[in-house]
């Protein structure tokens, strides 16, 4: 029997995740991988995580191994606030979701927001997964011009100032200081979508949704001509 014709309509637009062709590679013997973000699997903090699975488990027991409220594990949600806080979030532990990761999340975007032929503003480049994502839904893409810096503020206000964006993807890359092997990743420009803008009325009902994956990950800074240690 030929299945195909039984798949929905927006399958014709879905294909074959680079993401999971990259990580396969990534994860062949001897490869060192720049492409798939994935962090040095020695620089894990393997003890810790040991201990505070044993520091769960010891305060919950089973309770934290069960199925839980979709929205995620209540203590988990409530532990979150604060740290959220720090990153300027303020909310309560009802405003906070937990996914199982970025992709699980746009898709969920997507099928919420996205109808066909919306408009979504995206970097150049931009996060593929989150096109991969997105595609089934049948936005009309925008690209917004970024330079060594990230993304910039008045391509955005050009490209939103034109049509009526529905969404804006942005990829938050960390601070400035942050240097993963001898690559320097540098802090993006401030901005925001302000209704109040010349010309950015219109779009007082444009959603924004930022990735930012590496904040948390930073070494100490170096001094003038210091370098990290390098493995063999």
């Amino acid at each position: 029997m030929d299945y195909q014709q039984l798949l929905a309509d927006r399958t014709r637009l879905m294909e074959a995740s680079v993401i999971r062709e990259i990580l396969k590679v990534a994860s062949s013997p001897g490869m060192i991988s720049l492409a798939g973000g994935l962090p040095a699997a020695e620089s894990f903090p393997l003890e810790i995580m040991e201990e505070l699975m044993g520091s769960v488990l010891g305060k919950y027991g089973s309770k934290a191994l069960q199925y839980d409220a979709s929205e995620g594990w209540g203590p988990l949600r409530e532990a979150l606030v604060p740290h959220l806080a720090d990153r300027g979030v303020t909310t309560t532990a009802d405003g906070v979701l937990i996914m199982s990761g970025s992709q699980s999340l746009l898709d969920g975007m997507g099928k919420i927001i996205i109808s066909p032929g919306d408009y979504v503003a995206v970097e150049a480049p931009t996060y593929l997964g989150a096109l991969q994502a997105f595609n089934p839904y049948e936005p009309h893409y925008l690209e917004i011009e970024t330079d060594d810096e990230g993304l910039i503020p008045e391509s955005l206000e050009r490209v939103i100032s034109a049509q009526r964006v529905k969404l804006v993807e942005h990829l938050r890359q960390p601070r400035k200081e942050l240097i993963i092997g001898s690559i320097a990743l540098f802090q993006r420009r401030p901005f925001h979508i302000s209704p109040n803008k010349s010309g950015l009325a219109d779009n007082a009902g444009t959603f924004r949704n930022t990735l930012d994956p590496l904040r948390k990950i930073k070494q100490p800074r170096l001094a003038p001509g210091q370098e990290y240690p390098h493995e063999n």
